[in-house]
């Protein structure tokens, strides 16, 4: 993930339209054996802030990456954007109208589908492997 408009989501193939994925810092968080990156997309940061700026801390969504060296495998774990959505916005999606709701509902499994396919591009092309 870059972090400006010129390196966001470029490389990664099947992204929701007009997502624009971008990594939230320049570099991921350093926690020995494991690396956190941050991946913003200011679609759906815009979408979620629309329901009010307490919200704000539902984002960025993040992605942990572990090497276990015993076993030269990689591991990432995501923060769950259903379990996020759910937790998060109840009070909100309560206030919505059937239409709104119905375009709310879809974002988490949009975003979910946009950072496994980035992770599967990154781990691919070796990114999150050479941290």
């Amino acid at each position: 993930l870059g972090t400006d408009d010129e390196t966001a989501d470029k490389h990664v193939d099947g992204l929701t339209e007009g997502s624009a994925w971008r990594s939230g810092r320049p570099d991921p968080i350093a926690i020995p054996g494991i690396m956190i990156t941050e991946a913003c997309s200011p679609k759906y940061a815009k979408m979620a802030t629309a329901l009010g700026s307490e919200y704000i801390t539902a984002l960025p969504c993040e992605i942990g990456v572990y090497l276990d060296v015993d076993t030269n495998k990689t591991m990432v774990s995501y923060l769950d954007p259903e379990f996020m959505f759910g937790a998060m916005f109840a009070d909100a999606f309560a206030d919505l109208n059937a239409s709104e709701l119905e375009k709310y509902k879809a974002i988490p499994g949009a975003v979910f589908s946009d950072l496994e396919k980035i992770v599967n591009h990154a781990l691919s092309d070796g990114t999150l492997t050479e941290q």
